[in-house]
């Protein structure tokens, strides 16, 4: 039979196949190399592929059609996918989606008559900071506008025809390329000297970490220096050459928000200058992980002074280094101005945002190299493990994280201790430590960001857990959609493994423990630990019934430990000060402090660290900065999908997990997603909705169809079709779902729909018994929905004309007004938006 044309790189295929079949699981892996090789899955190579593992068909096939980012279609050259996340929604990404429709004239999942473009969508690119974001080609392209749509596309019409490549600079948004393999495009080799290894006792880890901390406490605050830095290094091992300090040191994050703003050409640049000017032997830049201020990336900030600089573009460079660098004076104009008074404030101590912060799984983020792991442990990495391995019993390691207090941070907040108790109590010779990495919620970046920043903790912690629980080997679940993060996770490995800190005989104590990475292929549900586990053994992400729970019967049927990364990410810091210095932090039911990725309509969007029991106001408006433009706060949702949407009147609440769930919501991972008076509560609890039913598994019957027949009570009530007695049906099936479904996804889908009832009836009411939207989002309720211009009022400046994404503006600068045609009009608003005499409203708004 002649090879049809999927079937001519076989040889390609083969050694994908070969490199990953005899490990356990890989399927997804081997699929996942497969359709890079393929742009899709084409049939007759999922049947070559399933004949080479062993596998029926069927199986194969069911993987394939179960996780998002599989296709068995061909696509277009470039595919075009608008995340529809929290943050990116509340900030008009669906007006975004509408434009990029009527431009490229495709609906969702289809291809340009030419074949250039396929338009999709994603749930959460984890790169909140930049709402809304657009990805093209896997690259993420930040704060787009409808009115950006147009230029957009015509740029990557035009590489095409001139076989050039696209950059931030031409588009006019943020971009960062989000695929592994053009990493190299977008970062920076790190400056890391050679791993000094291997690292076989205690004492040759005291030596590393004395010889690099002249480098590290010149980035600490004086009163931040640990108390190790003046104490003497034993030196009866051979000796480790001191780490070449420097007069200044350049920080730059190199995190995925200012990644996509151009920090590596920073970087690059900054290098470049201060070799033209000869201090490059007395100025070190150093590529960070996040700083947690994304709203402000690029971010830089120059040692010893600490003088933070935001919003650095490469074209700045040249005045830093010869202003601050070689006169010693700020530039002025990139610090960091407070909202609302805009005063300036020159370092990072000065800094609001940073303010109430205690940094515990951060407290390397923006600090250190994340490539370098001398760097790590310059800042007392690895001697939690080194004190558990030496200084330490596995029960006295689990006895520590008891009595911490440490919940876990991934959800429901169960007591880690006691888990790891369970698991550890096991009679079984073989078990295993995941971490679960599949941050989904949309909102939620914190995991991405500790990867991303500080992957070494990761790593040390889940080997403490092995020694704790008698395990040897341990995977990390991470999302496809985090490639930063994969790629510093395996660099990371890498040199953990030449520095003998992982593999065989570790620190020389006879205790051996491996890792691995699985990646995941886009499936909310594979957040849920069963479904999770399914999926890092190469199966559909179905989650299934407890008991047996995990810590009895997980991976393989074995013993299973599972934490997510920023509960791993506390574990060595509570090793080495002690489970008293973490439980007196927090409140007495959640002790110690709590990553929150705070975004939607807040002036200061990022990443922050807070003591639990910090209250909302003190979040929103004193590191939030207040709400921009001086709308009013309407709601902020807590823990993603599975949350609720608290009032202005919880402001004052102490933020833990006992506390949110008296008041109808829920911790979750941690996002926090600020909505101000222009936001429909019935139209955000529609768009939770929509994403729990799109996510759903569809194995047990109350979740498959039970959030299926709350949308459709939901849209019609966005509609203006609904009844009173819906709100009824929408209490009654929200309980019966959330007390029959299987998992925790769909135990906790009815919870935006609740709360907002519970806090917001008032909008429901008027959208059934006035059919009327009062924040006017929801379409079917507005008056017509299209824009006009007040002809006699308009000025004639054109200005409107430039920003329609959709051409539905004419009329002739300087000479006629202009006037707007309703039928190409898709309301987007951009043109009111940049009118400077406001003579632009929807239909019936004047």
């Amino acid at each position: 039979m002649e090879r049809s044309a999927s079937m001519e790189r076989l040889d390609d295929l083969n050694k994908i196949i070969s490199q990953y079949k005899d490990s356990p699981g890989q399927l997804i892996r081997i699929l996942q190399k497969a359709q890079e090789l393929y742009g899709y899955l084409p049939e007759d190579i999922l049947g070559y592929i399933a004949d080479k593992v062993g596998l029926p068909l069927s199986e194969v096939a069911g993987v394939v059609t179960f996780y998002s980012l599989f296709t068995t279609k061909p696509k277009g050259k470039h595919t075009i996918s608008v995340c529809l996340g929290t943050a990116c929604y509340v900030k008009g990404a669906p007006n975004v989606l509408e434009a990029i429709k009527k431009e490229l004239a495709v609906d969702m999942d289809q291809t340009t008559a030419d074949g250039l473009f396929t338009l999709t969508n994603t749930r959460c690119v984890g790169a909140c900071g930049l709402a809304p974001a657009v990805l093209i080609d896997g690259e993420v392209h930040g704060r787009v506008k409808a009115s950006d749509v147009p230029e957009l596309i015509r740029q990557y019409r035009q590489r095409d025809q001139e076989g050039g490549t696209t950059t931030e600079a031409d588009t006019g948004t943020n971009t960062v390329t989000d695929k592994t393999d053009s990493l190299k495009n977008h970062l920076p080799p790190s400056q890391a000297e050679p791993i000094i290894g291997p690292v076989l006792s205690l004492q040759r880890l005291e030596q590393i970490r004395h010889s690099y901390a002249v480098r590290y406490i010149q980035r600490m605050h004086p009163d931040q220096v640990p108390d190790w830095v003046f104490q003497k290094a034993d030196h009866t091992l051979a000796a480790v050459p001191a780490a070449k300090s420097y007069r200044h040191q350049i920080l730059v994050c190199a995190g995925t928000g200012c990644t996509s703003s151009r920090s590596a050409e920073i970087q690059s640049t900054l290098r470049r200058e201060l070799q033209a000017q000869s201090l490059d032997g007395e100025i070190a830049v150093v590529h960070t992980g996040c700083f947690g201020f994304c709203e402000l990336g690029p971010i830089l900030v120059v040692h010893p002074e600490r003088v933070f600089y935001c919003q650095v573009t490469p074209n700045d460079v040249p005045e830093i280094v010869e202003r601050h660098i070689v006169q010693g004076q700020t530039v002025e104009r990139l610090l960091y101005k407070h909202p609302p008074e805009g005063a300036s404030r020159k370092t990072i101590d000065e800094n609001e945002f940073f303010h109430p912060q205690i940094r515990v799984a951060l407290r390397n983020c923006g600090i250190i190299d994340p490539e370098n792991i001398n760097e790590y442990i310059a800042s007392g990495g690895y001697f939690g493990l080194a004190k558990a391995l030496t200084a330490m019993k596995p029960t006295e390691v689990i006895e520590t994280i008891t009595c911490s207090g440490l919940r876990g941070r991934g959800g429901a907040g169960f007591l880690t201790g006691r888990k790891w108790a369970y698991t550890a109590a096991v009679k079984e010779t073989v078990k295993y430590v995941v971490c679960n990495a599949d941050e989904g919620d949309p909102g939620a970046f914190m995991d991405r960001s500790i990867l991303e920043g500080d992957p070494h903790a990761v790593l040390e912690a889940m080997t403490i857990a092995g020694y704790a629980i008698g395990a040897q080997q341990g995977f990390v679940y991470v999302r496809a959609e985090y490639p930063i993060a994969v790629h510093r996770l395996e660099v990371a490995i890498d040199q953990a493994h030449q520095a003998g800190l992982l593999g065989q005989n570790i620190l020389g104590t006879g205790f051996s423990f491996d890792i691995e990475i699985r990646l995941g292929a886009g499936a909310f549900v594979c957040g849920e630990e069963t479904a999770l586990l399914n999926s890092v053994s190469g199966k559909r992400g179905e989650p299934r019934t407890r008991p047996p729970y995990p810590a009895v019967s997980g991976l393989w049927g074995k013993p299973t430990l599972l934490n997510n990364v920023e509960t791993y990410a506390n574990i060595p810091q509570i090793i080495c000060k002690g489970a008293d210095w973490y439980a007196a932090m927090g409140t007495s039911g959640s002790k110690g402090t709590k990553i929150f990725s705070l975004a939607g309509k807040i002036n200061n969007t990022g990443l922050i660290e807070v003591p639990m029991g910090t209250s909302l106001r003190t979040i929103i408006y004193g590191i939030g900065g207040g709400i921009p433009k001086g709308k009013a706060f309407k709601a902020v949702q807590t823990g993603g999908p599975s949350g609720g949407c608290l009032p202005a009147e919880y402001l004052d609440i102490p933020i833990d997990y006992d506390s949110l769930m008296k008041i109808g919501s829920m911790m979750g991972s941690g996002g926090l997603i600020v909505m101000d008076e222009t936001d429909c509560m019935v139209d955000i609890a529609r768009f939770y909705l929509e994403f729990t039913q799109d996510e759903s598994c569809g194995k047990c019957t109350p979740c498959r169809i039970g959030t299926r027949r709350l949308l459709e009570i939901i849209t019609r009530i966005t509609e203006g079709k609904g009844t009173m007695k819906d709100l009824e049906l929408l209490e009654e099936l929200g309980h019966d779902i959330k007390e029959a479904s299987l998992c925790g996804l769909g135990q906790t889908a009815p919870n935006p729909v609740l709360s907002t009832l519970r806090h917001f009836r008032h909008e429901y009411e008027a959208h059934i018994k006035e059919k009327r939207c009062p924040a006017g989002v929801c379409p079917a309720l507005k008056p017509k929905g299209k824009y006009r211009i007040d002809g006699e009022k308009c000025r004639r400046c054109g200005l409107c004309v430039k920003v329609c994404p959709v051409k539905a503006i004419s009329g002739e600068i300087r000479k006629t007004p202009f006037a707007i045609d309703a039928k190409l009009c898709i309301a987007c608003g951009a043109c009111a938006q940049k009118c400077p005499v406001h003579v632009i409203a929807q239909e019936g708004e004047r």
